[in-house]
């Protein structure tokens, strides 16, 4: 932890550096939070409540382990959940085989091309967590939803779920003034995970283990118990994976 701690704050002085560098030097201001919260710290807060550069770059780390947690869960649900579904697995994979072909691995711009995986161009992922999975304020109301605790790809196929927080029946990045920031970035890192790692490898249980998709609570919603699942390589050149 304290060599994590460390390396994070490295990186958080290293891009803010550069950005007091670039206004230094005359570089048109971006308008993002890192420049909310320097012009915060600049302005020094009041004098019940300083504001420091400790806090900026506190306030920096809750982004970023926010968004890699709330991802990468929704990968490992995602994953576990094919793993359960031999059926799903199977045609995620000739999807797959058929728009990259075993010969390349996944590049971004073959996601728009993988309906199964991503359905028309909106976050209606065919191969995400169900609804009563992908987060925990997503409805389960079986008068919407049928099966909601069911994982279904052909749920989100064909249709156009709008996830932009209009719409109370499906809201997995959240609604209002609070809307999650990243849901760019959730697009592109949350599909690109997981089409690559359905596309590079079959993926089995280790010896004797069943597979547990039981959820818990916390600040992000995840498995109970964390998946362990062993790959085997499936494309045709190793150099791939190098």
């Amino acid at each position: 932890m304290a060599r994590l701690a460390r390396r994070f704050d490295w990186i958080f002085e290293k891009v803010i550096d550069q950005r007091l560098r670039m206004e230094k030097e005359g570089a048109k201001k971006s308008i993002d939070v890192l420049t909310f919260l320097l012009k915060l710290k600049d302005e020094g807060g009041d004098s019940k409540t300083p504001f420091t550069m400790t806090h900026v770059k506190a306030l920096l780390m809750d982004m970023v382990v926010g968004g890699s947690d709330t991802s990468s869960n929704t990968v490992e649900f995602a994953l576990a959940e094919i793993m359960h579904k031999p059926e799903v697995m199977k045609k995620a994979q000739q999807e797959l085989e058929a728009v990259v072909g075993k010969q390349n691995i996944v590049e971004e711009s073959h996601i728009h091309k993988l309906p199964y995986v991503l359905t028309s161009d909106e976050r209606n992922s065919a191969l995400a967590p169900s609804p009563a999975t992908t987060s925990p304020s997503l409805p389960k109301d079986p008068s919407i939803w049928e099966n909601p605790l069911e994982f279904d790809p052909k749920r989100f196929l064909n249709t156009k779920w709008d996830y932009s927080g209009n719409d109370f029946n499906y809201f997995p990045f959240g609604s209002g003034r609070r809307i999650c920031a990243g849901i760019a970035m959730a697009e592109r890192m949350v599909m690109h995970s997981l089409a690559t790692l359905v596309h590079s490898f079959d993926w089995t249980l280790p010896q004797g283990q069943k597979l547990d998709l039981s959820e818990k609570f916390g600040i992000v919603l995840k498995k109970k118990m964390p998946l362990v699942a062993i790959p085997t390589p499936r494309l045709s050149d190793p150099a791939l994976y190098e």
